[in-house]
């Protein structure tokens, strides 16, 4: 398909140096907030500065995937995080004792 797209010329369009050559490359992209990952995609792939071109016919086809089924569910969900500065004044609070402190209460 690609051939075709080139005319028959499969110098790289980035670098004019190399030569594009068919690869099977994973491909990956955001849906949202899910990263998809799909990996043996055709692409054309330069063998000097690595400028790679996925095949628009399988892009398509992965795109109306997706785009049918909705991106897929999101399994690893972001948990809320507390700013480094709320943590130090919890703890200076809660007075936390150092290892002397702890063996004077102990005896």
């Amino acid at each position: 398909m690609l051939r075709m797209l080139f005319d028959g010329d499969l110098t790289c369009p980035v670098c004019r140096l190399g030569r594009l050559e068919s690869r099977s490359r994973v491909y990956l992209r955001r849906f949202g907030n899910t990263l998809v990952s799909v990996p043996n995609t055709p692409a054309w792939e330069c063998d000097v500065c690595h400028y790679r071109q996925f095949d628009p016919a399988s892009i398509q086809r992965i795109e109306v995937l997706v785009g049918q089924a909705g991106p897929p569910p999101n399994r690893y969900k972001s948990t809320p995080v507390e700013p480094l500065e709320a943590k130090s004044q919890n703890k200076a609070a809660k007075g936390s004792r150092t290892g002397k402190d702890r063996a004077k209460a102990g005896s």
